[in-house]
C-alpha cells in the first residue's frame, strides 16, 4: 500500500497505483459503453467469422437446428452436375450472390444474420428462418472470439492488465 498523498492506494499489478473510488468510476464507465462498444467494434470485428460460419453452415446444407436442407429435385440435381456444383445436398449457392450479400448486425442486443440479397426474403419464405443464424458450436467459437474483444476493451479502458 502507498499512504502517500493522502489518498488510500493500492500498489498492485491488478490496479496500477489508483484508488478504489478510481477503478470504481473506470469500471463504471466500461460498463456504461458496453453496449455501444458490442454493437459498434466488437460485433463489427466479428463479423467475418460469423459470416464465414453461416456460409460453411449452408455450403454443409444444414439449418440452425441441425436438420439438413431439402434435396434437389431431379431437374435441379441434373442442372448443378451441368455446373459442377454439388448435387448431394442443398446448399443455396448457385450464382453466389445470396452468400456475398449475408451480413451480421446488432439489433437489440441480438445479433441478426441476414442477406441484402434480393432471393433471401424469398428463401427464407421457402425454408424457413433457421438458414440464417448460428449453431451452438457456432456460438462458443462466436463466445472466444467476442470474449477476448471485450476482455481487450475494458482493459483498454480501465487501465487494468
Amino acid at each position: 500500500m502507498n499512504w502517500g498523498g493522502g489518498g488510500f492506494v493500492f500498489s498492485s499489478f491488478f490496479l496500477k497505483d489508483m484508488t478504489i473510488s478510481e477503478a470504481k468510476r473506470r469500471v463504471q464507465y466500461a460498463i456504461s459503453g458496453l453496449d455501444y462498444e458490442i454493437e459498434n467494434n466488437i460485433i463489427p470485428q466479428a463479423e467475418d467469422d460469423i459470416i464465414e460460419m453461416q456460409m460453411n453452415r449452408l455450403w454443409e446444407g444444414v439449418l440452425v437446428d441441425g436438420s439438413s436442407l431439402p434435396d434437389y429435385t431431379p431437374y435441379t440435381k441434373r442442372i448443378k452436375e451441368q455446373k459442377g456444383q454439388p448435387t448431394d445436398r442443398m446448399t443455396l449457392r448457385d450464382t453466389g450472390a445470396f452468400y456475398n450479400q449475408i451480413f451480421a448486425k446488432v439489433n437489440n442486443s441480438e445479433v441478426i444474420i441476414d442477406s441484402r440479397d434480393e432471393k433471401s426474403e424469398e428463401l427464407k419464405d421457402r425454408y424457413g428462418e433457421q438458414i440464417f443464424g448460428l449453431t451452438d458450436e457456432n456460438k462458443i467459437d462466436i463466445k472466444e472470439i467476442t470474449t477476448g474483444l471485450l476482455i481487450d476493451y475494458v482493459k483498454n479502458i480501465t487501465g487494468f492488465e
